[in-house]
């Protein structure tokens, strides 16, 4: 790392400025960061959708946040040395890119023993969100950029954590808020952008975005098939190489700190030593005068003269005179170049007040906001069986106008029977068609069993997840049916004629309870 090259202003800051200077970078280099976080997310979009993408197993959600730990020091390990590279060089050329080949090359070793090895170790035995991530908060720029003796990597990231553990933790904070806040809010964006561009109304868009993640009754299924869908897995790593960005500038903030880069800079600069070839050129012309004073002056009576200035006074006069901020001229002592200073808060006219009724008014905004978004969460997200559907299940329901509406348009524009129209249009070869129509007998069907409640605005998750709790006996049947008519009608995909019959077979299932649930 050249420090007379970089690019940004050499001090030490807060963790909002690193925020705020985090942002900026990627407002002035978006390119860069975009093609860097790029390369670091889709091989792991990729595993993720290809080891995950459409599980029906329970077992995996641990698996998944284990995998999904690995995966971010390797996702930002391109970003981190694009970081290097562009902030500590006038330009990022050919010869930038081919220095950050040859260090992810080099640092391959490092990587796999200590970011996926030791760090699999410590979240498998459950040590990694109490010891092994604030005292790794470093570790990837320590590989990365300081690329130092294997051996002494961890102690080199102990020293920088020991060095303010207390903002790491404040750090950590800030991190999972970016982290989790981007990903919800960037999911429920991409979602929504989906369903307009699909042509579904604004306002079913908006009642959709409070839906609950589940697609089943099943809590670890539903997070998994949340977590791996292409919207959620697109703004997780976007989410990512922001909190990649934030972490590289509060790294070289520690750094600044505690090894001195400004006071060094300061030293480096022209600026401090103007004036010094006048300061040597008057010390010299102070040393001769003095000589030839002295020689004048002698006399032969050898008593007690007064006593005459030494060069060393001399040159402190000098210095004295240039008065150059480094030196105390009251102590004769090196003064610091950066020393905290607390405001004069006697000239804010006695209003410092209303800085304090200002910081505690954000902070309850703050909590009514955090305290609205959990109680969203678990209205929305947690309580999938809610009290009306105990009241629903006591008595069939009877279709009317609302619920004609919540159907597919094509099922609520026929006017004949669904079943027959989609057992025709199978006939003919279409199953995709057939399939549409076959979704819509049902929800009618399910509807009148008392099971679900047809309402527009409602997706297919929300109903799978309606029928899990109330029909357990079918719910897997339900989602299966469900993943073809949504092929069939949003991916525009063909179905195919044995996954059609695998759900055509068991339609009986939807018209009364299966023997087990009935028993039940």
């Amino acid at each position: 790392m050249r420090l007379d090259r970089v690019q940004v202003a050499v001090r030490p800051r807060g963790v909002l400025e690193c925020l705020d200077l985090a942002l900026l970078v990627c407002g002035r280099r978006p390119l860069g960061v975009a093609v860097a976080a790029v390369l670091g997310a889709v091989p792991m979009i990729l595993l993720n959708r290809l080891a995950f993408a459409g599980t029906e197993n329970a077992d995996v959600l641990p698996t998944f946040v284990l995998l999904t730990a690995l995966e971010l020091p390797w996702a930002a390990a391109p970003l981190t040395m694009f970081l290097g590279q562009a902030v500590f060089s006038g330009r990022f050329t050919a010869a930038s890119w081919r220095e950050c080949l040859g260090a992810a090359v080099a640092s391959l070793g490092p990587m796999l023993l200590y970011q996926t090895l030791a760090r699999g170790l410590a979240f498998v035995t459950c040590i990694g969100a109490v010891v092994w991530v604030p005292a790794a908060y470093y570790l990837g720029p320590v590989i990365l950029l300081e690329r130092g003796r294997v051996a002494g990597m961890p102690g080199r990231c102990l020293a920088l954590a020991r060095c303010g553990l207390d903002k790491i933790l404040i750090l950590l904070v800030i991190d999972a808020l970016l982290l989790g806040g981007g990903w919800i809010l960037g999911a429920r964006f991409l979602e929504s952008f989906t369903a307009l561009w699909r042509g579904d109304a604004i306002g079913d868009v908006l009642r959709a975005a409070f839906d609950p993640f589940a697609e089943d009754g099943d809590a670890a299924i539903s997070a998994v098939q949340a977590l791996v869908s292409w919207p959620s897995q697109i703004a997780f790593w976007a989410a990512a190489a922001v909190v990649t960005v934030y972490r590289f500038f509060t790294y070289l903030d520690t750094r600044i700190r505690h090894e001195g880069w400004d006071i060094e800079l300061e030293f480096r600069a022209p600026r401090t030593y103007a004036g010094l070839a006048s300061l040597r050129a008057a010390a010299g012309a102070i040393l001769v005068a003095a000589s030839l004073g002295g020689a004048a002056a002698a006399a032969p009576v050898a008593e007690a003269a007064p006593a005459e200035a030494t060069p060393a006074d001399a040159a402190r006069d000098a210095v004295v005179k240039q008065r150059f901020p480094w030196y105390d001229s009251s102590a004769d002592a090196y003064r610091p170049l950066v020393r905290p200073e607390r405001p004069d808060l006697r000239s804010s006219g006695g209003l410092e007040w209303v800085g304090g009724i200002a910081k505690w008014t954000m902070v309850a905004v703050l909590a009514a906001l955090l305290a609205g978004a959990m109680w969203l969460l678990v209205r929305y997200g947690l309580d999938r069986r809610g009290p009306r559907r105990t009241r629903r299940a006591a008595a069939a329901a009877v279709l009317g106008t609302e619920a004609i509406e919540a159907l597919p348009e094509a099922a609520r524009r026929h006017d004949g029977d669904l079943l027959a129209e989609a057992e025709r249009l199978a006939a003919a070869g279409d199953f995709a068609g057939a399939m549409v129509f076959f979704h819509g007998w049902q929800l009618m069907t399910l509807h009148a069993r008392g099971v679900i409640e047809l309402a527009r605005g409602k997706t297919t998750r929300r109903y799978a997840a309606e029928v899990a709790a109330a029909a357990p006996g079918i719910g897997g049947l339900f989602r299966r049916s469900n993943r073809l008519f949504e092929d069939a009608l949003f991916g525009r995909l063909p179905v195919a004629a044995a996954d059609f019959a695998e759900v055509w077979g068991r339609r009986d299932d939807f018209r009364s309870p299966p023997a087990a649930e009935a028993a039940a």
